[in-house]
């Protein structure tokens, strides 16, 4: 069998999360997040690919170099998995997928400009008030996009 090529690797990894990912923007307010932050909650940015097979996800997340693997137990049932990506590792797989994904293009697009956004807040170029009014922007664009793609 000839080698792979990134071309071939990114188009599969976009098959997958068109199937069996989801993107998430998940805000935290824990305890700790209301006495340690001006505003009381965080958000979580993050791709979720889910599979049963865990060889698959392994397979994949050793191609990218990048990702989280978490099994999850049920009782009665056989256990699935979860491989997720976080900030630093989405910066650099999503502009090389976004271009092979069909179903959740949309998604990932708005997906990779937070995380630009969100980069810029950390590094003081945007104001805390201008970063959470684009932040609630995208929220709801993202929410928009979320219900019409899966109905």
């Amino acid at each position: 069998m000839p080698p792979i090529n990134e071309t071939e690797i990114c188009a599969y990894v976009a098959g997958l999360i068109d199937g069996e990912g989801y993107f998430a923007v998940i805000r935290n307010k824990s305890e700790w997040l209301k006495t340690h932050t001006k505003r009381g909650y965080c958000d979580n940015i993050s791709l979720t690919i889910c599979n049963m097979n865990k060889e698959l996800l392994v397979s994949v997340q050793h191609i990218l170099k990048r990702g989280d693997i978490v099994t999850h137990r049920r009782p009665n049932k056989p256990p699935s998995f979860t491989l997720r990506f976080y900030p630093n590792a989405l910066r650099v797989i999503l502009p090389k997928i976004i271009p092979y994904l069909l179903l959740k293009k949309r998604q990932a697009q708005l997906m990779l400009s937070l995380l630009n956004i969100r980069q810029k807040h950390m590094k003081k170029k945007l104001k805390d008030e201008e970063f959470h009014n684009m932040l609630e922007k995208f929220r709801a664009e993202f929410e928009r996009s979320h219900i019409h793609e899966s109905s």
